[in-house]
This record gives structure tokens, sequence and C-alpha cells, in this order.
């Protein structure tokens, strides 16, 4: 005799479906994301051409690579994932932000920006550490580590829409004000610690993933449902985008002048990651050329005492 499992049930017995229906604006999304991802398998275009790096975004001054280049998947398993993620999370992060399509396109604007914005200030500080790490303890040389973070930072380039995924796994979570199990004593957790467990998760399971857009991103979800929309009326979204425009147009503005004056924002070819900021490598060389000569003068005193 067949065994009769759950989906053998009678109609009358089964219990309501727990899943809420794909909603429009993140149908649209997906749609979107997909179109662009065909582009650009049909281009053939890389990192070099499309990621979020320090590269493109500080040294010749592309600050809108910090947007663009989260909507590009260059790797189509990259983009299934995101797009299984998305759909997951779509209509609970939509509810949380007031169920409308204007503001579930409000609340994704606010990811993006946040999210590039974050990511791309964790590279910029990451490239700057060994002298940041100088600066804090005169004297003392930075440690290896500090240089080996500083070089990766550097030929880092980011694609892909995980950071705004994180950020609306992030507003589904806190609004939902519930608390997820933990495996350890039948204890439990707020919501948020689900995606934070995702985060560390995923960094482990896909090293090759950007922990600093992940995180950018969760930081940038607990931020706009923290702020809220309801301060975004017409009048300062208008604003904030002709400062946005503005603020863009002076950094192309001052990045050619530093190029034409000759002032160091040179871009030097790199192996394996693509192009560096000349900038922050010197920035990074300078920590390490410190670095040996403190070692030098160290040996040499040792010598002279013996």
């Amino acid at each position: 005799m067949r065994a009769r499992f759950f989906f053998n049930l009678p109609t009358a017995h089964r219990p309501p479906p727990t899943t809420m229906p794909l909603p429009a604006p993140t149908l649209a999304t997906l749609v979107a994301l997909g179109v662009i991802h065909a582009g650009c398998k049909a281009s053939e275009r890389t990192h070099d051409d499309l990621g979020l790096s320090l590269a493109a975004c500080v040294t010749r001054g592309d600050l809108g690579r910090a947007l663009t280049a989260q909507l590009v998947h260059l790797d189509t398993t990259h983009f299934l994932l995101n797009a299984f993620a998305l759909a997951s999370v779509g209509a609970a992060g939509q509810a949380a932000v007031g169920g409308g399509a204007a503001q579930y396109a409000v609340a994704t604007a606010e990811l993006l920006a946040l999210t590039g914005a974050l990511t791309l200030a964790g590279l910029a500080g990451l490239a700057r550490l060994p002298i940041l790490v100088e600066r804090a303890r005169p004297g003392t040389p930075a440690p290896a580590w500090t240089s080996a973070f500083a070089d990766r930072a550097a030929r880092t380039s980011i694609v892909g829409y995980s950071g705004v995924i994180f950020g609306w796994f992030a507003i589904a979570a806190l609004a939902s004000g519930g608390r997820v199990p933990l495996p350890v004593g039948g204890w439990s957790a707020p919501a948020i610690w689900g995606p934070i467990l995702s985060l560390a998760a995923c960094a482990v399971i896909i090293p090759h993933s950007s922990a600093l857009g992940h995180a950018s991103g969760l930081v940038a979800g607990v931020a706009v449902w923290a702020v809220g929309l309801a301060w975004l009326t017409p009048g300062l979204v208008f604003t904030l985008a002709c400062w946005g425009v503005a603020a863009a147009l002076f950094g192309r503005h001052q990045a050619a002048k530093s190029a034409a004056e000759g002032s160091g924002l040179d871009v030097e070819a790199g192996g394996g990651g693509g192009q560096r900021a000349g900038l922050l490598d010197a920035a990074s060389a300078e920590a390490r050329a410190a670095a040996a000569a403190a070692a030098m003068a160290r040996a040499v005193a040792a010598g002279g005492g013996g």
C-alpha cells in the first residue's frame, strides 16, 4: 500500500500556505537584474570594466560605480543565487516598508546608496590601514597583516546585488519583531541575528564573496529601518538628487585636475585583481618602507651593542 505523505493529504486538511506571493516590484527588480546580466554576458565585460573598486571610484573619479556595480552579475550562478534570495525576502521586505511600490523603490534606492557608500569607505579604510596604525603608534612598525589587508583592498573589485539583499533581510527581520532559535540549549535570539549568522555562514561557505559588501548592506538595512521613509518628501528627494549630481561632477573634475597636474593619482596595472589606486598603493608602500627601516635600525643597534 502506498504511504500517505504530507502532499497526499486531502485538501481540507492541508495547512494554509505560509509563503507570500512575489510582489510586482520585486519581480520587476529580478527582470531588470536579469536583463543587465544578459547584457554583461553578451558584452564580455570584466570586473575592471564594471566593478566597484578604489581604482575606478577614487583614482578615476567614477563614483557612479558604487551604485551601478551592485546591479551587475558577471557569473550566472551568482545571479541565480541572488535572484532566489531576493525572491524569498521580497514580499516581507516590501510589507515592512509600507507595502507600496513607491515605498519599495525609495527603500531600494536608499539601500543601494548606503551600501555603495559604506563599501567604498570600508575599502578606502582598509587600504590605508598600515598608515593609520603607524600614526596611532608612532615609532612602531605596522604588523604585516595590515599591509596584506591594504593590498587586497586596493585590488578588490566588487559586483552583485548581495549587499542590497542583506539590507532587505535586515529590514524584514527587524519588522518581524520575532526571535530565531539557536542550536544550543534551546535558546533564542532577536530576529536580526538571522541575517548576521547568514553573513558569517556566507563568508565561510563562499570564500570569494564580499563580506564587506554584505556587512555594508546589513548595516544599510538597519539604518533604513531605524530612520524610516516618512521624512523623504518629494522636495527633499529632489534636493538630495541635485547635491548628488553636483558631488559626482565635482569628483570627476577634481580627478581630472589631479591627473593633469601629475599629483600622483596614477593608475598602474595589477595582476590578478585588475588595477590599483596609485595613491593608496603609495600609502601601503610607505608603511612597508617604514617597517623595513625600523627593523634595520634595530638590527644595527643590536650589532653595535654586541
